[in-house]
């Protein structure tokens, strides 16, 4: 009988064991456990920051103003050469859609709506092309309009003052209030 109950417990401890190694598979142990390897989480982050820089950067245009420093002249240059008189050409961006353009001498021109109602700038560059061929050294134009003239078309504006078919003509803008 003891020979019984040997035999007994050593297929009960076979069984055991079976037991014990499938429970093991199931039940991890967490001291087995390896550390959250962080490396290509960061990897994955700066490719994500990288890419959302450049996608940010190619949806916000950047312009390039020209800046001209003034230059250092002596009296004598001064006095020998003094410069032209300057036209004082100015233009007034009003709220009904027109442009009120001309320089200080002359009455200024008022330019009506284009065809399909927006602001006519086509007709501001062509004037102000007319009056660059006729005054070649002037640069500063004076730009003043209402409060409530949107900023897209003070933008547009000045765009159309500043280059016209590849030429530099009024690139030094000077914001003036509108008075009325």
């Amino acid at each position: 009988m003891a020979k019984a109950q040997k035999s007994a417990s050593a297929g009960e401890r076979a069984y055991a064991f079976i037991l014990h190694k499938r429970a093991r598979k199931k039940i991890p142990e967490f001291e087995s456990m390896e550390e959250i390897a962080l490396v290509p989480y960061l990897d994955v982050m700066m490719n994500l920051v990288i890419f959302m820089l450049v996608t940010i950067a190619s949806f916000m245009p950047l312009g390039i103003l020209t800046i001209n420093p003034p230059q250092k002249v002596s009296e004598e240059e001064a006095a020998a050469n003094p410069p032209p008189p300057s036209i004082k050409f100015t233009v007034a961006v009003s709220v009904d859609g027109t442009f009120m353009a001309g320089p200080a001498a002359d009455a200024p021109k008022k330019i009506e709506k284009a065809a399909n109602g927006d602001y006519d700038y086509e007709a501001l560059g062509k004037m102000a092309i007319e009056l660059k061929e006729k005054h070649k050294e002037e640069r500063t134009v004076t730009l003043a309009a209402d409060r409530v003239v949107r900023y897209d078309v003070i933008i547009k504006t000045m765009d159309a003052l500043r280059y016209r078919d590849g030429k530099h003509m009024f690139d030094d803008v000077v914001f003036a209030p509108l008075v009325k």
